[in-house]
């Protein structure tokens, strides 16, 4: 077994390299060392990399997995988020263009009609419940109520 100085080489990469000059630190100390540094400035030349290192310097203890798992953290809530109030905006917008509830009307000749004229039929969407309200001939009269499907609106539970 080899030894440096009277200590086994598994023991030289523990011992304060600090207390020794420059020239008795072993070589592998010094390239590691330069290997840093080269590191470090290919690190300054990506993106978002100052940052990073500010954060590194304010955190020595974190790792960099760590300082990025929280950064996808953040990313993964700003993007969650931004749905949200992309369909909060889709739902608003709607509310104030089409009205709540949602609706729709239309004159079509269905068969029945006695009059000549075309029957009216009004389609509602309450609260995910469809009616139907039928005034045969513009007859209000004979106006009639089909109560149509239920539709599943997919929420959050």
């Amino acid at each position: 077994m080899s030894s440096t100085m009277g200590l086994p080489r598994s023991v030289l990469r523990h011992r304060p390299i600090y207390s020794y000059p420059e020239s008795e630190i072993p070589a592998w100390v010094r390239a590691s060392r330069q290997l840093q540094n080269h590191k470090k400035s290919q690190l300054a030349s990506l993106p978002g990399a100052r940052l990073l290192l500010r954060m590194a310097s304010q955190f020595p203890s974190a790792s960099l997995a760590t300082l990025v798992g929280i950064g996808m953290s953040f990313a993964l809530l700003l993007i969650l988020l931004a749905q949200w109030m992309g369909g909060w905006i889709a739902t608003t917008s709607d509310d104030w263009h089409y009205g709540r509830p949602r609706t729709f009307q239309t004159d079509a000749y269905v068969g029945h009609e006695q009059t000549g004229q075309p029957s009216h039929f009004v389609a509602l969407n309450i609260k995910g419940q469809i009616e139907v309200i039928e005034l045969p001939g513009n007859d209000a009269a004979r106006a009639r109520i089909f109560i149509g499907p239920a539709l599943v609106a997919h929420r959050w539970i």
